[in-house]
C-alpha cells in the first residue's frame, strides 16, 4: 500500500482538489500537500484512520463526470 500514490489517483479519478479531500475527511490540507510534495514522510495513524474510508472504504466518491466522458 502507497497511500501517496493512493491519494494521487483519488484526486485524479474524483477531481477533488486537496482542499476539498481535506475538508471531507477532516485532515489539514497542509498535511496532505506536504505529503504529495515530498517534504513529509508519512502520516500519524489518526490521520490515516480519517483518510482510509476515502481511499480504500465506503466512503470513495465516484469518478468526476470528466473521467467518465474520456472513458466512453
Amino acid at each position: 500500500m502507497d497511500i501517496t500514490k493512493d491519494i494521487r489517483a483519488l484526486l485524479h479519478e474524483t477531481g477533488w482538489s486537496i482542499r476539498n479531500f481535506a475538508r471531507e475527511s477532516g485532515v489539514d490540507h497542509a498535511c496532505i500537500a506536504r505529503l504529495l510534495n515530498g517534504t513529509r514522510k508519512g502520516l500519524h495513524s489518526s490521520s490515516i484512520e480519517k483518510l482510509w474510508p476515502y481511499l480504500y472504504g465506503d466512503k470513495r466518491p465516484a469518478p468526476s463526470p470528466r473521467q467518465t466522458d474520456d472513458a466512453a
